[in-house]
Parts: structure tokens; sequence; C-alpha cells
């Protein structure tokens, strides 16, 4: 069995540490690798990568139909931000005067069993300034959060719901709204807010929605539907997703990656197909046109790090069949694209039984693709990676 085993440099070494060399200590030259995901599995990852490089990027997908997210998507006919909202705050720096207050404030909820009436209470003292939580925050960003909360304010209506809201979507939303619906303006300033040493971007700016197709023949439409998380998880496998105009009737659609995305993704250093939610973070990321030729051009290492936890939309897959799955997106035979020029390897934790990875290998070998076995889980967690570890492998192949 093929292992990179020895080539990997623990995140947890001394002074000569795994990236050292490429940026002499200064992450703000560090490398850019890209990854593809969005949500909270690589949260914790993403946490750490600041320590590393400020030039990370972070494509994600703006398909989703559920949370508080929903609620906005509905009121103004967006797309879904919270993904991106996820991944900002992640990635912002901490050391930053003010973000110590400004941060916990974007990353805030809304209470779930307030009355109407106490919330838009709440939301007018944060408007106004008077609310305690803005003392620490500095006076321009007390005067953009007003700006862009006002504006969703006044153009959600009286019936919307904000029992759960995040506050950082609704800045986002109000932000959107007041750059004339430019969602890369309104994730730029942000990203500029909160100083993000990362490069985050929707994968397009589409108001689309995800649907999926079940083994059974079933069509499932929207992605809240099918992420076991507000209603229950599907009965039998995904065969695949699309891109839909609604979650109320079938009616598929083609959308385009986002060019400057594309550009990203032909020029990044190294490509992470990420952990997270398999079809609505990784999958849905490759469904935009352009996309996957992009990621054929580059010839940096495309690493795929699947899930180790329960993920309920890879409900009766194998590893091996989400390897399959996962290249009928990135080279269809229809497209003309070699296995090679999308995907390298499938790095698995060692906590994996034996059985499963010799599975997972006589897969991979049919297509030439290469299967490493890491240390890289929690060995408290093995539903979990240790995020140290993968990122010291995922520095080692840079």
């Amino acid at each position: 069995m093929s292992s990179i085993y020895s080539d990997v440099v623990s995140s947890s070494s001394p002074a000569g540490e795994a990236g050292s060399s490429i940026t002499g200590n200064r992450p703000a030259a560090g490398p850019a690798p890209l990854f593809f995901s969005g949500g909270s599995a690589l949260h914790g990852l993403s946490q750490l990568l600041p320590t590393r490089t400020h030039r990370s990027i972070h494509l994600v997908t703006t398909f989703d139909s559920g949370g508080s997210s929903a609620e906005l998507r509905q009121a103004l006919g967006m797309p879904a931000i919270g993904d991106l909202r996820q991944r900002l705050l992640a990635l912002a720096d901490r050391s930053v005067e003010g973000n110590d207050a400004l941060l916990p404030l974007l990353a805030y909820r809304f209470d779930h069993w307030a009355s109407r009436f106490v919330l838009e209470k709440e939301l007018d003292n944060l408007i106004s300034g008077v609310d305690s939580r803005l003392t620490s925050v500095p006076s321009s960003h007390q005067q953009w959060l007003s700006r862009c909360l006002a504006s969703v304010r006044d153009a959600v209506g009286a019936s919307f719901d904000w029992r759960n809201a995040s506050l950082g979507n609704l800045v986002i939303a109000g932000s959107y709204l007041l750059n004339d619906c430019d969602l890369h303006r309104a994730i730029d300033e942000f990203r500029r807010a909160v100083h993000t040493r990362g490069e985050v971007h929707a994968i397009a700016s589409s108001s689309a929605h995800l649907a999926a197709r079940l083994q059974n023949g079933e069509m499932v439409l929207g992605q809240h539907r099918f992420t076991g998380k507000e209603y229950a998880g599907v009965e039998a496998p995904i065969v695949e997703v699309f891109l839909n105009a609604s979650v109320h009737e079938y009616s598929p659609l083609t959308v385009a990656a986002d060019p400057y995305c594309c550009e990203l993704a032909k020029t990044a250093d190294m490509i992470c197909y990420a952990p997270g939610s398999f079809f609505s973070s990784l999958c849905a990321n490759l469904l935009p046109s352009g996309i996957a030729d992009a990621i054929a051009e580059n010839p940096c290492s495309k690493i795929y790090v699947p899930n180790l936890g329960r993920d309920p939309e890879q409900f009766g897959l194998s590893l091996p069949e989400l390897v399959t799955v996962l290249l009928d997106y990135l080279a269809p035979e229809r497209s003309g694209r070699a296995v090679s020029s999308v995907l390298d390897a499938v790095w698995v934790a060692d906590t994996l039984p034996a059985q499963s990875l010799m599975d997972v290998e006589k897969t991979l070998a049919a297509f030439g693709v290469e299967l490493s076995v890491l240390p890289i889980g929690d060995i408290d967690d093995p539903s979990r990676y240790d995020n140290e570890e993968l990122l010291g492998a995922l520095w080692s192949v840079l």
C-alpha cells in the first residue's frame, strides 16, 4: 500500500517545521493552497491556517437552502451566505484591535425562543449603537454594522422571522443590498472589516438551489431536505446532485463558475477536496461550469481528504464509491479530462479499518490515484481529524 507517511513533517515539530523553508516564517508571503469546502467541517483547520499563510483560498457554495440563511434567501432572493460568513470569521485575525469584541458579535445568533418584540428591540439597539456589546467595537465598525443592519431591517418586511438569525449573516446581507446586490463586494467589505487572512469567494454568485436524485428515483429539491439536519436523512443513496432554480418544482439549470474563482483554481499551489458534507459542500462546488476545466489546467497536487465522521449525505455509499462519485464530477468520460489532471491522491487516517483501506486501494489503483495512509486522525475522537497533523501533512507537499 503506497504511503507518504515518511514524508510528512509533524505540525508539532520544533523550529524547522513544515512550510518554514517556503515562507521564512512569514505567513503573508506563504503559499496559496485552495480548499473546496463549506460549513463547519474545516473550521478548526481554517483557524490554524493563518499561522502558516495569509494566502489560502476557500471556494464556497451559495446553494444552501436551510438554516437562518433560508429566511434571508426567501425575503431577499439572494444566494446563501452562511458558509461564507463562517469561513471569513474562521480566518479572521484575532490580534487586531477591536476584533475581540467584533468577532463574537458577528458570530452571535438571536435567541430562538424570544418574542418578536424582544428581538426587534435588540436589533434596534444594535442599529442605534446603544447595545453594550458595541462598547469595545471601533466607531467606524459600529457605523458599518448600523448601516448594514438597518438596510436588512428595512428590506425584509414585517413578517421576517428574526429567531436564530445570525448577526453576521444579517450584516453580509445588508452589505449585499447596499452594494447593489453585488455579493463579491459584500464579501470583500466583510473580509476587510474582520481582517480575514486568506481569500474567501463564492464559487458562483447565483441564487440557484441544490437538488438531488436518489437511487430509488426520488428527486429531492433543496439542500436542507437531504442533509439530515432539518429533515430526516435520505432513505436511499444519492446518485447525483444538480442545480435547480427552485425548491418547489423541478427546474434544473446551468450556472457558470465565477471567472476569478477559475483563475484561482488554475494558479493555486495545491488543491484540497476537503472534509465536509460530501454532496452539499464538496460536490456542489464542482457543479458550476468551468471550474473542473480550471482544476485540470493546474499542474499542482490535488488531494481528496474524505470525512471521518458520519455524514448523512453519504448514506449507503462506501469510501471507494465516494471517490468514484467525486471523479464523476471532476472527470466524467464526456469531458475528456484525464483523472490524473484532477486528482493525485486520497489521504486517509491510519485509524480506518484495514479491510476498508484495501477496498479503497483497489478502486484508486484502477484510476491511477495514490492512496496515502497518514497519522492525521484525532486519537481521542476517531470521527475527527487532528487539525495540526493534517495541516502539517498538507504543508509537506507545498
